[in-house]
């Protein structure tokens, strides 16, 4: 944890709070099946870009496991989306990557998003061929206009 702490002194609590939250960001990333050396190299950035924006003290200790969890998960994002060619705002299409990365385990580098290593092209595009499609296809229909019409106003 000694890369994660700036260099003046930090309080016990602080040292505390780090710790959990280091925990946190290492047991999410474990439960998604990134090695150890993809989530050290990524551990040190989330918890730096949380502790930026959460408080000191004692109510900071959810605040900071939160962010530096969803910073982990922006990571994955940016890169799937990178990887793809989706942009960051393409929020169904990255749901999708997440979902054939995840399920269907194509034999993808995972580890090499996180690390930015490089991704063979036979490996994106075996990706790219398990997205799913959505059952059924989404297509908006129109509404039939209702009225609403109050029971005690009669």
């Amino acid at each position: 944890m000694s890369e994660v702490l700036p260099p003046v002194e930090v309080s016990e609590e602080e040292a505390r709070l780090l710790h959990d939250a280091e925990d946190a960001v290492r047991g999410y990333l474990q439960q998604l099946g990134f090695g150890v050396a993809a989530i050290d190299s990524v551990v040190p950035l989330c918890l730096a870009k949380a502790r930026k924006r959460v408080g000191r003290g004692p109510a900071a200790v959810e605040e900071l496991r939160r962010r530096a969890v969803e910073d982990a998960q922006r990571r994955l994002d940016r890169a799937l989306g990178h990887l793809l060619g989706f942009e960051a705002d393409d929020l169904s299409n990255l749901a999708r990557a997440r979902a054939a990365l995840f399920l269907d385990g194509v034999g993808f580098p995972k580890d090499n998003l996180l690390s930015g290593q490089p991704v063979s092209p036979e490996a994106v595009s075996a990706l790219a061929a398990h997205l799913p499609t959505a059952t059924p296809p989404e297509a908006p229909l129109p509404m039939k206009h209702q009225t609403f019409s109050f029971i005690f106003r009669r």
